[in-house]
């Protein structure tokens, strides 16, 4: 089965475009699971991984 060349380029640019939907939903989870990790840490008491070496 041989792809005509618009079709070709149709097909790639929707798997182009859920690519980068895809990764820019990545990014954000990524960005809020950073995030979420952080905030203990800015609470009042508690300790950060330098003092607790210390």
């Amino acid at each position: 089965m041989q792809l005509s060349n618009e079709l070709f380029a149709i097909l790639f640019s929707i798997v182009m475009v859920l690519a980068v939907v895809w990764f820019m939903r990545s990014l954000s989870r990524y960005k809020l699971w950073i995030k979420s990790r952080n905030e203990p840490a800015n609470q009042p008491g508690a300790t950060t991984y330098q003092e607790k070496k210390e």
